[in-house]
């Protein structure tokens, strides 16, 4: 005769109900008990193996986060020689002296980057009445980068410390508020150079002014006088810099 399977012990008799004897460790079957504490081994084991899948799935997203590529920019600004025409750094120049744009620039461009280079200078010097014997220099030189595939804010500070081929380091830079995602700028007044640096819309516009003294009379080693050099005003550089840069950001800006 065919049994039935609970009177063969085919299936085992639920678990105890939380709180009543057998699962307390109290009166009932004994042959209860083994069975609930392999119920209770039986769940623990679930909890850990969801947990350990939850945390596994967990770190499968950092990791795909931490490795994926970052989405491009989107860049905002054109480049070209639409960029060196509209350069006039007319700030400067009513501070600074006239200067003259050097040719139409220089372009770069890959798939990655897209550089454009212009330079102003202030062509042979100028002489003032308060000075007449000091002749200043100055140069005005623009760097446009657009970045296509890689947003450069990770590096755009840390560029920021890097200094020219004349210098091992620059200045420690100072942050310029209200122009661009990010702005920074760093001025070796001694040196006669400043450099504005601004990070927006997937480009980083570089503006560095130079100025040099240049003494038109005899050198003290000859027995001439040298009257004290005079001083450039560095705020007012930076401010007529500020200034340059926002108005070429607006004109080089693409129609949104």
């Amino acid at each position: 005769m065919i049994s039935e399977p609970e009177l063969d012990g085919g299936y085992d008799p639920p678990p105890a109900p939380w709180g009543s004897a057998a699962a307390d460790g109290g009166e009932g079957d004994p042959q209860d008990a083994p069975r609930t504490r392999g119920g209770g081994r039986w769940r623990a084991w679930a909890w850990a193996l969801g947990g350990a899948l939850l945390a596994s799935a967990v770190w499968a997203g950092v990791l795909y986060r931490a490795t994926a590529p970052e989405p491009a920019p989107e860049v905002a600004y054109r480049s070209g020689d639409a960029v060196c025409d509209r350069f006039k750094a007319a700030a400067l120049t009513r501070l600074l002296g006239k200067t003259v744009s050097q040719g139409g620039g220089v372009r770069q461009e890959t798939a990655v980057l897209d550089r454009t280079t212009c330079a102003r200078d202030a062509e042979g010097g100028t002489e003032t009445e308060e000075h007449p014997d000091y002749t200043r220099r100055h140069w005005v030189m623009l760097d446009l980068t657009l970045h296509k595939k890689v947003d450069p804010e990770t590096e755009f500070e840390a560029t920021a410390r890097f200094g020219d081929w004349w210098t091992t380091a620059a200045p420690e830079p100072e942050a310029v508020p209200g122009l661009g995602e990010h702005a920074l700028m760093t001025k070796d007044e001694g040196g006669g150079t400043w450099k504005l640096r601004v990070l927006d819309g997937g480009a980083v516009f570089t503006l560095s002014v130079m100025v040099l003294q240049d003494y038109n009379g005899m050198d003290v080693e000859d027995g001439g006088p040298r009257p004290d050099e005079p001083r450039t005003d560095s705020a007012a550089v930076q401010a007529a810099m500020i200034q340059d840069m926002r108005a070429l950001m607006t004109t080089v800006a693409l129609e949104k």
